[in-house]
């Protein structure tokens, strides 16, 4: 016989005896059953002895206890395993910060805390673009390994084989994302979203989506293109260069000139929206 069956047999019989003891099971049987079955009556007087009675309490207990400590066992290994988790896990803080394209030019030291990435819209002929100028901060506990950067418009990824490089931000610290997306229209800017995905220390991957904030009459929050004295292109660099220490007038005037070219031909986001939603995934060993 199975071996499955065989543990179940014995599971009932257990069941059964355990059964007979908290009734008055003798004089049950006995009269509604099997009033003429000596030997039943005989073995249920046996099984109704203080000695069975102590054993299967006391088997009946142990699996108790031993049940009741694996359990707990179970549940301090997972809450460990998630107290691990919260804390090695990092948290990314988007801004627009207008100034980060002409800044890694002017101070090459910052080169490396750049990031440079180009997503092209191959099913568009549009020329125009759109700058996504990010100051991106991890704010949380662990390491950041930032994997993958998407684009999406109307919910179609657009270059998705391109291949991302790597890159990580320490506990606490601040990078520079210069994200490009190319052959946007304007009407397409309210459509557009960026899937930012990173994970953890320990293999957690984070996809958050972030896309271009909307004014009070529905249209999306990119910098005024016509860049002068006065507009909020040119108050924005203003306060960028008070940020960054930045008195130089040949580095100003790059930064201006830098962006005033760059607004004639695309757009720059201005505001950002984080959707609340975001997907987080751990990786089995």
């Amino acid at each position: 016989m199975d071996k499955k069956y065989i543990w179940f047999n014995r599971l009932i019989v257990l069941v059964v005896l355990y059964l007979l003891f908290c009734i008055d099971t003798k004089v049950f049987i006995l009269k509604t059953y099997i009033l003429n079955s000596e030997i039943l009556s005989n073995l249920i007087s046996a099984l109704n002895s203080e000695f069975w009675s102590n054993l299967i309490s006391a088997l009946i207990g142990a699996i108790v206890t031993i049940v009741g400590i694996y359990w707990t066992l179970a549940v301090q290994k997972k809450q460990s395993n998630i107290d691990l988790l919260n804390s090695h896990r990092p948290y990314l803080r988007y801004r627009i910060s207008l100034g980060v394209y002409p800044y890694r030019i002017i101070d090459q030291r910052q080169r490396t805390a750049v990031l440079d990435y180009e997503i092209s819209n191959s099913n568009s002929s549009d020329e125009q673009f759109v700058i996504f100028p990010l100051d991106v901060e991890n704010v949380g506990l662990g390491l950041a390994f930032i994997t993958d950067v998407k684009a999406e418009i109307d919910g179609k990824t657009l270059d998705k084989d391109k291949e991302f490089r790597e890159k990580i931000i320490n506990k606490g610290e601040n990078s520079v994302f210069y994200i490009k997306v190319l052959g946007v229209s304007y009407g397409e800017l309210k459509k557009l979203k960026l899937k930012i995905t990173y994970k953890s220390f320990f293999e957690e991957f984070t996809t958050e989506t972030i896309s271009i904030a909307k004014r009070e009459d529905d249209e999306p929050q990119c910098f005024n293109r016509k860049f002068e004295k006065g507009s909020d292109s040119y108050k924005e660099l203003e306060k960028f260069f008070e940020k960054k220490d930045i008195t130089d007038d040949d580095d100003k005037k790059i930064y201006r000139k830098t962006t005033e070219e760059t607004l004639k031909r695309g757009y720059i986001v201005k505001e950002l929206i984080k959707e609340k939603q975001y997907d987080r995934t751990l990786l089995s060993p």
